[in-house]
């Protein structure tokens, strides 16, 4: 498996394939050494598959101290140029659930649930529930979400 030595797939979602010809695979991984560790999100061209993302990596610009926990299988989005969206939760099953956005090596949250909501008054933060899509184009994500606190009222 690519990113993880000496270590198989145990099984594989179903592929998505993106116009650009780029694939995103989300699967469980067999033989690693920490069981804790046994998910992983990979993408790429056929035959030059990279791991984007595995259970228990950091959480790029969450809280310190974040790691994903679970991958949201139906929510993975590639996009024509090889940006990858999917949707993930962090530290545990009632940990705080985002979306994160980019390339293996170069990815970043669109949002996660209780942190800051962009162009909202300082304190408005993502609340749980929310729906989420990819364009085509690029990777940026259009978000439906609830915002509370900070004097948002929405």
């Amino acid at each position: 498996m690519p990113g993880v030595p000496d270590a198989t797939y145990g099984f594989i979602e179903p592929a998505s394939i993106g116009q650009g010809g780029h694939v995103v695979i989300h699967g469980q991984v067999s033989r690693v050494a920490q069981p804790a560790n046994d998910y992983a999100i990979i993408t790429g061209l056929p035959g030059e598959l990279e791991l984007l993302v595995r259970r228990g990596m950091p959480a790029p610009l969450a809280n310190p101290g974040d790691v994903f926990d679970s991958f949201t299988r139906n929510q993975l989005r590639i996009c024509p140029d090889g940006t990858v969206a999917f949707q993930a939760i962090l530290n545990g099953i009632a940990g705080p659930e985002g979306v994160w956005v980019g390339k293996p090596g170069a990815f970043a949250p669109s949002f996660i649930e209780g942190h800051q909501a962009p162009g909202f008054p300082e304190g408005a933060v993502f609340e749980g529930n929310f729906d989420w899509a990819c364009n085509g184009a690029g990777g940026v994500v259009a978000l439906r979400a609830k915002v509370e606190g900070g004097g948002a009222g929405v």
